[in-house]
């Protein structure tokens, strides 16, 4: 009978430091936080996000921030791009993002602007800038544009290598040369473009970083 006591008092003491364990280890967690999502690591303005940017964390209900998003809402975000600095193990909001806007309307699609037409770039223009177009010699506009695509001789994206969408200043690590753009425009405008470039037998076309132009 002693024996079956001591038996049972182990196993009770036993028992009651597994329960421990695993309320410190999962219970405590499962019953009184809930799981939310978080910045594995500090996310850069300007970074298109993948789920792998994302981890779960179980906080107390009192310390969600308002409009975090679930785990199971991650979805929402992929893809998006940061309007901010997002600092490691921050609480994500879908206000943290903005979509990609590029989009085409009926009237228009995607041309060419020829490496042989431009006279004067930047280094620094990536895809989803506006550029003003101009005729170098009376600098007359052609237009403000946005830039669909930004190509090196081999016909590949030219990006920064930190895959960050900084401002312009910012931008000195691309992977490539830059050799040609494509911009996002309805015919009869880049007819006045082909005009323009047709008239000149020398380059004549001066493209300038401009302020986001209203498509709609």
């Amino acid at each position: 009978m002693k024996q079956i006591r001591m038996y049972l008092g182990i196993f009770l003491i036993l028992l009651a430091i597994g329960g421990l364990i695993f309320w410190e280890m999962i219970g405590r967690e499962a019953i009184l936080t809930e799981p939310i999502l978080v910045a594995k690591e500090t996310i850069p303005q300007g970074k298109l996000v993948s789920e792998s940017d994302f981890i779960s964390m179980g906080i107390l209900p009192e310390s969600r921030m308002r409009g975090a998003l679930s785990p199971s809402r991650v979805d929402e975000i992929i893809g998006e791009k940061t309007k901010q600095l997002i600092p490691q193990n921050a609480q994500i909001s879908k206000h943290f993002f903005e979509n990609d806007d590029f989009y085409l309307k009926e009237t228009e699609s995607i041309f060419a602007i020829k490496e042989e037409w431009i006279a004067l770039r930047s280094s620094s223009l990536r895809r989803g800038d506006w550029i003003d177009i101009y005729e170098t010699g009376e600098m007359k506009s052609l237009g403000c544009f946005q830039i669909a695509f930004v190509k090196d001789e081999k016909e590949l994206e030219v990006r920064d290598n930190n895959g960050t969408f900084e401002s312009e200043l910012k931008r000195t690590d691309a992977n490539a040369v830059i050799s040609h753009v494509e911009i996002i425009s309805d015919i009869l405008s880049y007819q006045k473009i082909l005009a323009c470039v047709n008239a000149s037998i020398e380059s004549n076309l001066l493209l300038v970083q401009a302020e986001e132009n209203n498509k709609s």
